[in-house]
This record gives structure tokens, C-alpha cells and sequence, in this order.
């Protein structure tokens, strides 16, 4: 269940945008002065944009259209990240990874509702300061938050696929480059979970 939620989500949020900064896209989306609290409504309009994320006790939840739609236990994951995409700027771009044991990724909009205080709490639980780094980059790039042991680390590669069919090899000759993140083996081959 946990890798279906997850493609969800994935295919959801997953469609790429240019970063112009920590969460300044999304206000500069939704018109909110960077020196005023959003407005109630702004922050629904970007809660149905990107999600909210909130934590509980030990546990992250993501919701997305007034929909629970999954509850990750920190002690399921071994590595926190974060990774960019290029794409056009109306649509989401930087995404919190989290790397389960098992290592199934889990794709989190950075844009979120609640984004950096569910950072303050996940930082809280595990002792350490959890910081993105990648907030301003436009490329497909990647790094590792969480553990300290592997962070300055790359937690994908990029591989571009061979689009198949009709359509789309359309979408390729107008720009469209179909790319997946890979977990880099270093990721895959670490056992700890974070707590």
C-alpha cells in the first residue's frame, strides 16, 4: 500500500517548476507580501496547490485535497533529502524526499502548508538541525539532509527515458524530457533508520 500512496502522490505533485527561493515562489503564486502572515485563504489556495504537511508525535502526515493521503512513521525512514526539477513555473519543483528502509521514496511538495514547521518538529525529534540546501536551484539535483554520515551526498541520479509511443515522442520534439530519479547505491546499501 505504502508504494502505491506513494506513486500517487508522486504523480499528484511530481510535474516540475523553476525555484526562485525558500517557499518565495509559492507567495509570489499566490500574491502574498513576503512581510505580511498569509491571509486564511491564501493558505488554502496553496494547501490545494501543494498539500500540507504536519507531524505528529513521531509520525509525518501529508494531506492533499482535504484528504489524508499517507502517514509515514520516522522510524520507517533511513535518509531525509530533498531534490529539483526544470520545469515551467506553475507547477512544483522541490520536493522533501524521504528514503524508508525499504527504500521506497516518499515525495513531499516543499511548497506544502506547514513545510518548514514540520522541519522545526522533524529537527526536534532527532536532535539535529534538518536544512534544504537546494531552494534556488532550476536543474534536476539532489542532496542528503539526514543522516550527517551521508550528507553533501547526491541521493539520485537522473536517467532520462526513451519515450515510447506515438504521443510521446510528440512530447519530446516540443522539449519534454521524461526523467526519473534513481537512488544512488550508497542510499540503497545504508540500513539505519533515522531514530
Amino acid at each position: 500500500m505504502g508504494k502505491e500512496i506513494s506513486s500517487i502522490v508522486f504523480s499528484i505533485v511530481a510535474t516540475g517548476t523553476t525555484v526562485l527561493g525558500i517557499g518565495l515562489y509559492t507567495w509570489i503564486r499566490l500574491d502574498i507580501n513576503l512581510n505580511e502572515k498569509p491571509t486564511e485563504e491564501q493558505l488554502k489556495e496553496q494547501e490545494k496547490w501543494a498539500g500540507r504537511i504536519e507531524v505528529v508525535k513521531e509520525q509525518i502526515h501529508f494531506f492533499y485535497d482535504d484528504n489524508e493521503k499517507l502517514i509515514i512513521n520516522l522510524s520507517e525512514i533511513k535518509v531525509i533529502g530533498e531534490m529539483t526539477t526544470e520545469a515551467d513555473p506553475s507547477t512544483i519543483d522541490w520536493y522533501l524526499v524521504l528514503v524508508k528502509i525499504n527504500n521506497e521514496a516518499i515525495y513531499l511538495p516543499a511548497y506544502a502548508v506547514g513545510f518548514q514547521e514540520a522541519l522545526n518538529k522533524i529537527s526536534q525529534i532527532l536532535g539535529e538541525q534538518i536544512m534544504p540546501k537546494l531552494f534556488s536551484s532550476i536543474k534536476f539535483d539532489s542532496s542528503v539532509i539526514f543522516p550527517k554520515s551521508l550528507q553533501n551526498e547526491t541521493l539520485f541520479y537522473f536517467e532520462e527515458l526513451t519515450p515510447a509511443g506515438f504521443w510521446n515522442k510528440i512530447k519530446l520534439t516540443l522539449g519534454y524530457k521524461p526523467i526519473t530519479p534513481v537512488l544512488k547505491d550508497k542510499i540503497v546499501e545504508f540500513e539505519k533508520s533515522i531514530l
